[in-house]
């Protein structure tokens, strides 16, 4: 890994919300910024988001990031997570501050349809 990478080294989910009901379960944002990795683990910003945050009874927080035309010229989808890159999953939650998990999987298809999901715990 080369220094620029390092910068980079922080899978992020940037949200953009006015306000935010704080009792609320799920909030879904179709505004901001995600900033994801490609295919060929080159840092992508993409402002074509839908972000859904979700609370399970348990207290498992998920957010899922979408964003289209992720570069991906393998052929085939590919898989990133904590496990087989190192990086951890840093996302400003609309509704507690910001969090940083290591439970966390990016898919980008051969299209270059992105899905990001990121779980932490209240």
């Amino acid at each position: 890994m080369n220094a620029p990478l390092v910068t980079a080294a922080i899978v992020a989910v940037t949200a953009l919300l006015a306000t935010a009901a704080q009792a609320a379960p799920a909030v879904s944002i179709t505004e901001g910024q995600c900033g994801l990795i490609d295919a060929a683990m080159n840092t992508v910003i993409s402002d074509r988001v839908q972000l859904l945050r979700t609370q399970s009874p348990t207290g498992v927080i998920t957010f899922r990031c979408q964003a289209s035309e992720v570069g991906n010229d393998t052929g085939r989808a590919v898989v990133y997570n904590f496990a087989n890159t190192g990086f951890q999953c840093a996302l400003q939650d609309p509704l507690g501050g910001v969090r940083i998990t290591d439970d966390w999987q990016l898919t980008v298809s051969p299209s270059g349809q992105a899905t990001l999901s990121c779980r932490d715990r209240l």
